[in-house]
């Protein structure tokens, strides 16, 4: 068959009418604006023929060719011939696949009734159109009336334009002056930030202290540019004693051009500046200042270049470097409080520059403060840095040291600055739980946690590190549990101990009491494996009590972290001396005794030897009581003092008895040891809480501040809203509080699905304690909880996430893309656009699309309730390793989507006798897979719903051994594993499910003569009606002999005769299961 193209020419009469509908337009530009004239364009109208040439192409047919069409709307299965064969009558052509006919006739009856209904719509606003019309007909006459008034109005708005323009015309001219007063404006402010500072010109010692004795007092509180005394240094000024900033000064110094200096002199080796006021080292334009220790001249310093004192200040900037402050190793002779930086208590705010090539035992910086780190505008990526410093040995790094409650504070994003530091009482800050990076009060959120994941990893001390969530420190040490030791045999100590990681472990014994070995001289005892239980054994100790300290070197990280020692103290079984098998009694010597208060008293004893002291107390001149093993005790050692702490006593004085229980068996008599008269004392008030204020940070942590008019000890707990107020025995201890000054207590781990109350009492250094203080954390200011419950991928651009929030309100959301190194910005979520109102407790879809085809996405979350109540951003990692191929989509198949072929007609199960059947996998029919493709593949089947091993059959044959006489239905019960097409092959899953399946037997047909007692002898003819199902044995199955069930009755997996499993069919409908029947078609 060919192409043509044709042309034809086409002819249309036509007259044109002219509609004057201008009121009507005028009108609609009068509601718009006043300012415009309405526009009416009028042409002539003409009467002539209109000519329109087509060019079109078709195609070139043979006159004999027939087209047969399709009896049914299917699929082609097969064809049978190729283009040019020839056939004959009767031929068989073509096979339609008819499985889906069904489906697609039900989808077909569902178009056409909704093609009536549109039918029925669009005649119903017909009719309404044919009404419009006649009305408009008959408001013409109105009509034309309303035209004649347009005009009139037209003509007033022509006038109403000119003013118009005029105004428009003035009001050009005073935006064009205003723009040029903003322009000069502007150029005079970036002149003015291009200026170079000015202030005092110094060029030596002298100079530098008379213009800071010149400078005014100012409040160090209120820092500002116009209020700080400007020193420009000029050339090198050589320092010979210690330059002090008073507290009352603010003082800014700037160098003159890119060769100043400020350095000290040689044989000076203290601080070189003592700052109690505020003291700021800025950029001057292009110019440098350098603030040198000396060491380039032989200098080795004893002190630092900038010692900040308790409230004072120091900040510097871009420009700046702090260098060459060698602090010598000899502690005798350098001062403790030696850096380059030593911050006291102060404010150190660092937002660019260079500290470089220091040493001293304390770092670079040594801070008890704060140290702001900020990223400024005219600051490069990589500052500030803070590299290059070690202790004064010169080659173990040392930057920046936190001791004390010092902290890092981020007052925005940074970007990679060349910093390191560590925590130096790392163990007590981990105990505490205390943050090391905290948020600024001029940083936001969203700058915090990019700024936080950045300083993270800037951590130099290999045995922690930091949390880059909270900014706290997490420990990289191993840590040691030693179970309770056993000493069985003489001489001989039998231990076991876990180790939360996989390393070598060493271990050393020491007399009891004796000084704390260290692991340089413990014994390596092996190899200990992450949370297995390790044994050790120790023979020939000779001593009676010893300490047992372990450690454990790790080898996962690579780096050989070393744990605590972690001590044990164990008695050990001695020989008997066969010489004296009965050992002499213990001897008890009063060592001292004393009442403490009203109440209790402490009394110190000493025995000859080790094992338990009992002990009980009566009024004094009471009876001697008896003693015996359930009463109170402690544990003593040989020649050491031992501490009995009394309680609860009354009256006015109390006589002590003990006996002392020896190791070896022997014992003392009950004797007392000591009279104690109790000391009277008023009674005591206890503190009392005051200023309470909580802050919620999260949906599970929040912040609690109060303050105390005594000082102690504070303790805590929450609890679920209701619950009975705890002890103080039962609360967690806090940390010391001073007097009238607030506290304040992080609470984290809260309990997500129930509203909280927090108790605090204060124990107080007088021994009171208060009663526990409720504080009720108001439900309705909780930030809600957000929990993401599903993802998937739905194309290459495509995906679904799904959350639940436990409060009512909008769920703000926005995707970015992941840089090289996988991290990404936070984004401005609330500006993004997208957000979804929720209720409290419903599941959210959010559907993404057009997402980044070449990068990696990550997904924000933020949720407001409907109160203003915010939460902190999720991140969401949308997973590569599942994300479709660009252009296909995965094709996904339930189990239930499986087919059984052959087991459609009743089936006569004669004994013995079993009939094949065909189970297709969904998804098995895949020839071309594709990415994230799912196949279910057939295992096994069964009656049972939850078959034993012995009810699962792998061979495909269904029958009974005894057979079955009569009309019943059964569920048969198929095994699937699921396949997941991933990296271009098909990949085994550990997810197992089942589809159900119906069959029916017959009612047996007799082939042989009635006996008496009414069977069938010579025929294949079941006698048992409730005979077992049962699959033919195959070469794997694990059921062995023929496949067959040992038991003669019919059973499920609940063994229930299974002439009632159609009912338990009925009851797995009930309970939300489901019965796929599925009818093959004869023949094709």
């Amino acid at each position: 068959m060919k192409k043509k193209k044709s042309k034809k020419k086409i002819i249309i009469g036509a007259a044109a009418v002219l509609v004057v509908a201008g009121g009507v337009t005028v009108a609609g530009q009068r509601n718009s604006t006043e300012n415009q004239i309405p526009q009416v364009q009028v042409v002539i109208a003409e009467k002539g023929d209109v000519e329109e040439i087509v060019d079109a192409t078709g195609t070139v047919g043979s006159e004999e060719e027939k087209t047969y069409y399709s009896p049914v709307n299917a699929e082609l299965k097969t064809v049978s011939f190729a283009q040019g064969d020839v056939v004959k009558k009767g031929t068989k052509l073509i096979e339609f696949n008819t499985e889906d006919l069904e489906k697609d006739n039900r989808k077909a009856e569902l178009n056409l009734k909704s093609t009536k209904y549109d039918t029925k719509d669009t005649r119903n606003k017909s009719d309404k159109a044919e009404k419009k019309q006649k009305d408009a007909k008959k408001n013409v006459q109105e009509l034309e009336k309303k035209i004649k008034d347009k005009k009139a109005y037209v003509s007033s708005l022509k006038s109403q334009i000119s003013a118009a323009a005029a105004a428009a015309q003035r009001e050009a001219a005073a935006q064009a002056s205003a723009q040029a007063a903003a322009q000069a404006q502007a150029e005079e402010a970036q002149q003015e930030q291009t200026e170079t500072v000015t202030g005092t010109t110094v060029t030596d010692e002298a100079g530098l202290a008379a213009a800071i004795a010149a400078a005014p007092g100012i409040d160090i509180n209120n820092v500002n540019k116009d209020n700080l005394t400007t020193i420009v240094i000029s050339g090198t000024v050589q320092i010979t004693t210690p330059v002090t900033i008073p507290k009352d000064r603010g003082i800014l110094i700037v160098g003159k051009d890119d060769t100043s200096m400020i350095q000290r002199a040689a044989g000076f080796t203290g601080n070189l500046f003592d700052v109690s006021g505020a003291l700021y080292m800025l950029d001057n334009s292009d110019s440098t200042l350098v603030v040198d220790g000396g060491s380039v001249n032989g200098v080795q310093a004893a002190g630092s270049l900038i010692h900040v004192a308790s409230g004072a200040k120091f900040s510097m900037s871009t420009g700046i470097t702090l260098t060459n402050n060698k602090v010598v190793a000899d502690a005798t002779t350098a001062d403790t409080t030696a850096a380059a930086i030593f911050n006291e208590g102060g404010i150190v705010h660092i937002s660019g520059g260079t500290i470089e090539n220091n040493s001293s035992d304390k770092g670079a910086v040594y801070s008890t403060g704060k140290v702001f780190i900020e990223k400024i505008e005219k600051t490069a990526e990589t500052e500030p840095i803070i590299s290059k410093n070690t202790k004064a040995d010169g080659t173990t790094p040392a930057n920046i040291i936190l001791a004390g409650e010092g902290q890092l504070a981020v007052n925005s994003a940074i970007t990679n600055p060349q910093i390191g530091f560590y925590v130096e009482n790392a163990e007590e800050r981990l105990q505490n739980s205390s943050a090391v990076i905290v948020k600024g009060d001029d940083c936001s959120d969203s700058d915090y946690l990019q700024a936080l994941s950045v300083l993270a990893g800037k951590y130099e001390d290999v045995n922690y590190k930091v949390n880059p969530e909270n900014g706290q420190l997490v420990s990289n040490k191993p840590t040691v549990n030693i179970d309770i030791p056993t000493s069985e045999e003489a001489n001989t100590v039998s231990v076991t101990f876990t180790s939360d990681k996989a390393g070598t472990y060493y271990y050393k014994y020491v007399a009891k009491g004796a000084e704390a070995p260290t692991i340089e001289k413990a014994t390596e005892g092996g190899t200990v494996k992450a949370g297995e239980t390790t044994s050790l054994k120790l023979t020939k100790v000779t001593d009676k009590t010893i300490d047992l300290y372990i450690w454990v070197k790790e080898s996962e990280s690579g780096n050989d972290i070393v744990g605590e020692g972690v001590k044990k103290d164990i008695a050990v079984t001695q020989a008997q001396n066969p010489d004296n098998p009965k050992p002499a009694a213990p001897k008890v010597t009063k060592i001292s005794a004393e009442s403490k208060t009203a109440t209790t008293a402490e009394v110190v004893l000493q025995s000859d030897k080790s094992g338990k002291c009992y002990y009980k107390c009566v009024a004094k001149g009471a009876d001697k009581p008896s003693i015996t093993a359930k009463d109170n005790y402690v544990a003593i050692t040989e020649k050491k003092d031992f501490k009995i702490d009394l309680k609860n006593l009354k009256g006015d004085a109390i006589d002590l008895y003990v006996q002392v229980v020896a190791k070896d068996g022997s014992k003392t008599a009950v004797t007392k040891i000591a009279t104690v008269t109790l000391k009277k004392e008023t009674a005591k008030t206890p503190a009392k809480i005051s200023n309470i204020s909580y802050k919620w940070k999260s949906h599970t942590s929040a912040t609690v501040t109060m303050r105390s008019d005594k000082a102690g000890v504070y303790y805590y707990k929450w609890v679920k809203r209701g619950s009975k107020a705890p002890t103080v025995d039962k609360m967690s201890k806090g940390k010391n509080v001073s007097a009238n000054k607030d506290f304040t207590i992080s609470l984290k781990d809260l309990d997500a699905n129930n509203a909280i109350d927090v108790y605090v009492c204060i124990k107080g250094t007088d021994g009171t304690v208060s009663t526990p203080k409720k504080i009720a954390l108001d439900e309705a200011m909780r930030p809600a909880n957000v929990k993401w419950i599903a993802f998937e991928w739905t194309s290459h651009t495509s995906a679904v996430a799904k959350f639940v929030t436990t409060k009512s309100g909008k769920l703000y959301y926005a995707w970015v893309t992941r840089d090289e190194a996988g991290n990404s910005k936070i984004p401005d979520i609330y500006n993004s656009g997208n957000s979804i109102e929720t209720g409290a407790d419903r599941e959210i879809s959010i559907y993404l699309n057009d997402l980044d085809p070449d990068n990696a996405i990550d997904l924000y979350v933020r949720f407001k309730d409907n109160n203003g109540i915010e939460t902190v951003p999720l991140k969401l990692n949308l997973k590569e390793e599942n994300r479709p191929a660009e252009g296909h989509n995965p094709k996904s198949y339930k189990v239930s989507d499986s087919r059984v072929y052959g087991l459609d007609d009743p089936l006569e199960f004669y004994p013995n006798t079993f009939y094949e059947f065909r189970v297709v996998g969904a998804g098995t029919d895949n020839d071309n897979p594709g990415e994230q493709d799912v196949k279910w593949v057939p295992l096994y089947w069964s009656t049972s719903a939850n078959p034993s091993d012995s009810q699962k059959h792998s061979a495909w044959k269904i029958g009974s051994a005894k057979g079955i006489n009569k009309d019943a239905t059964y569920n048969l019960y198929v095994f699937f594993q699921k396949y997941v097409y991933t990296g271009g092959q098909w990949q085994q899953t550990d997810t197992i499910e089942s589809a159900v399946y119906q069959f029916k037997s017959a009612k047996l047909t007799p082939t042989g003569t009635p006996g008496a007692d009414g069977s069938y002898g010579g025929g294949q003819t079941g006698s048992d009606p409730n005979a077992t199902i049962t699959g033919e044995a195959s070469a794997t199955s694990s059921n062995g002999g023929n496949g067959t069930r040992s038991k003669n009755a019919v059973s499920t997996a609940d063994n229930s005769p299974i002439g009632t499993m159609s009912a338990l069919a009925v009851a797995s409908l009930l309970a939300g299961g489901y019965v796929i029947v599925r009818r093959r078609k004869k023949d094709i």
